[in-house]
């Protein structure tokens, strides 16, 4: 692509994202008295050429004093432009005949069918100072010049004839000949003529010329009269800086064009009665008739429109690039507009500002627009401004975004079939790349399994491209991957196909943020029904764990959020949902009470009976704990910064298929209750049961037991936290003999009852324990304050009708390699956090691990961060997040708004994919909310401590390979 101005131009390989300087001075040998200005720039599609237009100074001195050229400097193929190889050809004075000692003028170009026109002005001064280098020289229009040359001669860098049609400027003296652009075999010029030099009327005469015939066969005069020309020298446009954009500018034909039976031409009038600065001024003209079909203006009431480029694109549209200047601009500014069927009012859009004032009474013009190559349906523009000092050029390819020439053409997804955590590379789409370059595209991919968007360049050709993209998907089900192909101007192309994954782990997650106005409070309302939604159909008899993890937190203080897991589908009995129309499975509270815009991490996990054969649906849902007119919720916290990955934090759901039925699953138990146990007088040290949530489970071979308690915690009596505890006892042989200590919990955690009383939170407790063959263990949920007390601890949110929110104790039994367990008992620090970088929470790499690699099977692993996040500062927020080799793969935050010293159990779950032979590393890291370096704030993790343990931080993985 080339670009020219004036004085300047610039050549670019990429469709204008970058561009190198060209310097017009000295690109080409030297000729007359050196390159003058008034250069152009036209492309022939036809012949593959590219011309450049470059006025040249008139000889000062000598036999040929006077004369000039314009110089056509013609390129073939994008090849020629960047290689920087061009084949001159010159018009000059003699060329077309003009008095020896005058010069030529003012060039413009337009292209026909066959040929190129050139046309130009022709000038002489007097004796002495041909030139006109006097600047008191009195000059004189001597002529007018249309020039025809033919496109295929230029083309072959061959010698031609030159034609050309002259019209004195004798009793009859038209100012410029511009050519049309975009026209077949006939070229149209319009300029405007009268009986004075220069001419003086609101005459617009129209020629034609046939590429048929050597010279024009017609002219038309058009009469038009409702402007006032300007002869130069009486615009008025002056602006802060004092100086006069408008002083040289005159209402010579700018700009022309051709479109639906009309042919059209632009130029700048004066300033008059209806408009105090001069304006643009158009003319359509009926090409049958060539009557005056509308006259139309771009004019402002406290500024100048000047220096106007027009073209019309392949829909009939009109674009113009024009200046505006003087009156309340301190410096001139570089606009575009659009005219067209969308809106056939003048859309105006500034480019850019000028930030320093003109250098004299005076300002550029050769403002040049063209419609874009590809389907010609956007439009490439110049224009400049003033920036300090310099001049700053300015390119602008510009368009509705339904006309975006590059737009990738026949996209097509391709269907995928894998296995979860299975790495293929595999093409997944095609398109054609209209740009006719690669590197102007490039895709996105959305999984739709949980994981992050991956974008990739273009392979291929042009006339062929592919999307090639390496993956391991993470979820199993039909999943519908899209492919997003963004063009270098912006514009996408968008295709979906599905791909089948056959396993046992179903998830999917979103890195938006959703809000919820109005809620009834009675009402379960879908999150995303697009990118939050599993559908399982199971092969067998089974077990789904399913879970539901995110940020919950409100704009409007007493108000809670419910989150819950909603299921559909199956038949027969135990085995068909909603179990109770219009609720969900299970659900938790989070608290707003505690105030607003913090965040709290909710995490809700339950197990539900599937028949085999039968379709499901999951979903998750929420709404607000009571009628909240007026009020809004909220779910997922942030955003993050670069270069950190861009989002809110993520909202998973997720489901864990096991083979077998629940009442008798070799590696499943668990217990639900759906009543509303409280604990009063706890002494703060005793672990009490919580009826009803006990279950035993006999290991069927040696192996890990991962074990979570899940519960809505909240007090009666505000200052007094809820701990919650998973106690085993039972088994044989060292390491998995239980209780580890007497009267102890494996694992416990604690609620924050300091944020207010009666405000349930979503609190999750996770174990995980070695067990031995055929070894009974019994687990239970145990609970109590963190203190001694005369309070009244609760679990359980609602009702809704006579239950409450499940409690729940859930049992999963993995092979010993299929778990990574990391847990630290320590209390870690964080001082300072500058809010924005997370760091690992143990620095001696307690909290990190290795998951072991597979030789046969491809896996995917369920990854754990549960911890007990408090502040000693109030207002500090505790985000706390999985990183995989480097990689952040999901993060939540634990709200410290509450108040200082009150833990709260938060949990993030995160799915990651882990192929044949490779061995991803984890890391449990966290940072403050905010910036916390001005205050020294501390945030910590783990509560207590009870007999020298704090409560445990613990980083696990359940790594399910089928």
């Amino acid at each position: 692509m080339l670009y020219t101005g004036n004085w300047y131009a610039a050549e670019s390989p990429n469709s204008g994202l970058t561009w190198s300087y060209i310097d017009p001075f000295t690109a080409f040998p030297g000729a007359d008295n050196g390159f003058c200005c008034d250069q152009n720039t036209i492309y022939d599609p036809v012949n593959n050429i590219t011309i450049w237009q470059l006025l040249y100074l008139p000889v000062q001195s000598g036999s040929t004093a006077g004369d000039n050229r314009v110089r056509l400097a013609v390129a073939n193929g994008q090849a020629g432009v960047t290689g920087n190889v061009w084949h001159i050809f010159d018009v000059t004075t003699a060329s077309v005949g003009a008095a020896t000692g005058s010069w030529l003028d003012y060039p413009q170009l337009g292209i026909s069918q066959n040929n190129l026109f050139l046309t130009v002005n022709n000038f002489q001064g007097p004796p002495g100072d041909r030139g006109c280098y006097v600047s008191v020289t009195q000059c004189v229009q001597l002529n007018s010049y249309a020039i025809r040359l033919p496109l295929a001669s230029l083309a072959a860098t061959a010698a031609f004839p030159i034609q050309y049609f002259s019209s004195p400027c004798t009793t009859f003296c038209l100012d410029t000949l511009t050519p049309v652009q975009q026209v077949g075999n006939i070229m149209y010029f319009g300029a405007h003529g009268g009986t004075t030099n220069p001419p003086d009327t609101t005459i617009l005469r129209i020629l034609e010329w046939p590429d048929s015939s050597s010279q024009p066969t017609v002219s038309h005069d058009v009469p038009d009269s409702g402007f006032t020309y300007m002869v130069g020298a009486d615009g008025a446009c002056a602006g802060a800086g004092g100086f006069n954009t408008c002083a040289r500018d005159d209402s010579r034909v700018r700009a022309g064009w051709l479109k639906n039976g009309e042919v059209a031409f632009a130029w700048d009038a004066r300033q008059d009665g209806a408009f105090p600065y001069p304006y643009v001024r158009a003319a359509r003209v009926n090409l049958s008739t060539f009557t005056v079909i509308q006259d139309f203006t771009v004019a402002f009431q406290t500024v100048a429109a000047v220096y106007p480029g027009i073209a019309a694109n392949n829909l009939g549209g009109l674009a113009l690039t024009f200046t505006e200047a003087g009156g309340v601009d301190a410096s001139p500014k570089a606009d575009i507009a659009i005219s067209d069927t969308l809106n056939p009012v003048w859309e105006l859009r500034s480019l850019a500002s000028g930030s320093g004032p003109n250098q004299g009474n005076y300002w550029g013009d050769y403002l040049t627009i063209r419609p874009a190559s590809g389907t010609g349906n956007s439009w490439v523009a110049t224009g400049y401004t003033v920036q300090g000092a310099g001049v700053q050029p300015i390119f602008a390819w510009f368009g509705r975004q339904r006309d975006d020439p590059f737009r990738a053409q026949g996209l097509t997804c391709v269907s995928i079939a894998s296995a979860m955590g299975a790495q293929t590379n595999q093409a997944v789409a095609n398109f054609v790349a209209p740009s006719g370059s690669l590197s102007d595209y490039s895709a996105t991919i959305d999984w739709a399994d949980g994981t992050g968007p991956t974008t990739v360049p273009a392979s291929g050709t042009p006339t062929a491209a592919t999307v090639m993209a390496t993956h391991a998907f993470t979820s199993a089900g039909t999943l519908s991957v899209t492919v997003t192909v963004t063009d270098s101007s912006g514009g996408t192309a968008t295709c979906t196909a599905s791909a089948v994954i056959t396993g046992s782990v179903y998830t999917m997650a979103s890195t938006s943020q959703y809000q919820l106005s109005d809620s009834d409070g009675t009402t379960w309302q879908t999150i995303d029904a697009t990118h939050l939604v599993l559908k399982i159909t199971p092969s067998a008899d089974s077990t789904a764990v399913i879970s539901a993890n995110a940020d919950l937190w409100t704009q409007n203080a007493g108000i809670n959020q419910d989150i819950g897991i909603a299921v559909s589908g199956g038949t027969g009995l135990g085995t068909t949902y909603p179990t109770m129309a219009g609720q969900p499975e299970a659900w938790k509270e989070s608290g707003g009470f505690a105030g607003t815009f913090s965040p709290n991490a909710a995490y809700l996990q339950t197990a539900i009976a599937l028949k085999a054969g039968q379709a499901y649906t999951i979903t998750p849902v929420w709404k607000a704990n009571k009628p909240a007119a007026g009020k809004t919720i909220m779910i997922g916290a942030g955003p993050l910064s670069p270069p950190l990955p861009v989002g809110y934090s993520p909202v998973r759901v997720t489901a864990h298929v096991i083979a077998g039925l629940p009442a008798a699953n070799p590696n499943f138990a668990g217990k639900s209750i759906k009543t509303q146990p409280v604990l009063q007088n706890s002494n703060g040290s005793t672990w009490q049961d919580m009826t009803g949530l006990s279950q035993s489970f006999t290991a069927p071979s040696d192996g890990t037991l991962v074990i979570g308690g899940n519960a809505d915690l909240w007090t009666a009596n505000a200052g007094y936290n809820q701990d919650l505890g998973i106690t085993i006892s039972g088994g044989t042989g060292a390491g998995t003999t239980y209780p580890s200590v007497a009267g102890q919990p494996e694992a416990w955690k604690e609620s924050g009852g300091y944020g207010g009383t009666l405000s349930p939170n979503a609190a999750f407790v996770q174990a995980v324990i070695p067990v031995k063959n055929a070894a009974t263990y019994l687990a239970k949920l145990q609970w109590k304050t963190n203190r001694p007390s005369g309070a009244t601890i609760v679990a359980g949110a609602g009702p809704i009708g006579s239950a409450y929110s499940p409690t729940t104790l859930t049992m999963q039994f993995f092979a010993a390699t299929n778990v990574s367990n990391a847990p630290s008992m320590g209390q870690p620090g964080n001082a300072s956090s500058d809010g924005a970088t997370f760091l690992p929470m143990d620095a001696g790499g307690a909290l990190s691990s290795m998951i072991p690699p597979s030789t046969t099977n491809n896996c995917v692993a369920i990854v754990g961060g549960n911890a007990d996040l408090w502040t000693a500062n109030a207002g500090y927020n505790q985000d706390i997040s999985i990183w995989v080799d480097g990689n952040l793969v999901g993060w939540k935050e634990s709200g410290g708004f509450a108040g200082t010293f009150s833990p709260n159990a938060a949990f993030v779950q995160s799915v990651i994919a882990v192929p044949m032979n490779t061995s991803p590393g984890l890391t449990l890291q966290w940072k403050t909310n905010i910036d916390a370096r001005p205050s020294g704030a501390r945030i910590f993790a783990g509560a207590g401590p009870i007999g020298g343990r704090y409560s445990p931080t613990r980083l696990s993985a359940e790594i399910i390979c089928s």
